[in-house]
């Protein structure tokens, strides 16, 4: 099954990125996790280390379960939280194309550098 991918990209100032997180985090937990939303497999939550951007990317089983979530009445009040926090959003969509997963190395297998 290919998952389906929605990635938001936020610019802010230093001073509020925390804020920013903070309120995305809260939101993610209300909105998507306590509400049970089925098609959301993943949500992760990135901060630059300059303090100038917040990236929120959620993987989804389908487009169809994104497009009943975003149909929502919460929806807009999801994304008021956020008003006077972002400066601006990039939100798009994307389909997985290409992914790479990397066992996690043995434990007590000796390696040599």
């Amino acid at each position: 099954m290919t998952s389906f991918v929605a990635i938001n990209l936020f610019t802010v100032t230093p001073d509020k990125q925390h804020k920013l997180v903070e309120v995305m985090g809260q939101t993610i937990t209300d909105d998507v996790a306590s509400e049970g939303h089925p098609g959301v497999r993943n949500a992760f939550l990135y901060r630059s280390l300059d303090g100038s951007r917040v990236a929120n990317i959620t993987v989804w089983a389908s487009k169809d379960d994104f497009d009943t979530a975003h149909s929502l009445p919460s929806f807009p009040k999801a994304l008021s939280r956020l008003a006077g926090i972002a400066d601006s959003a990039d939100a798009n969509t994307y389909e997985l194309t290409f992914e790479l997963i990397k066992p996690p190395p043995h434990e007590g297998v000796a390696r040599h550098r």
